[in-house]
């Protein structure tokens, strides 16, 4: 997750892309682990944290 959190600092990024690149192949699934291990969405954790 630690490279995840790097990615979602990129704004450039999409949630997809970050995704893609943390070796997801379905944004949903990804999403749904990251709020799992998180608490929250990757969007909601990208605009508490890097905005």
């Amino acid at each position: 997750m630690t490279r995840v959190m790097e990615l979602l600092a990129d704004k450039n990024l999409s949630i997809l892309e970050v995704s893609e690149k943390a070796g997801f192949t379905n944004q949903r699934y990804f999403s749904t682990v990251f709020k799992q291990a998180n608490g929250m969405t990757p969007s909601k954790y990208r605009q508490e944290h890097f905005s």
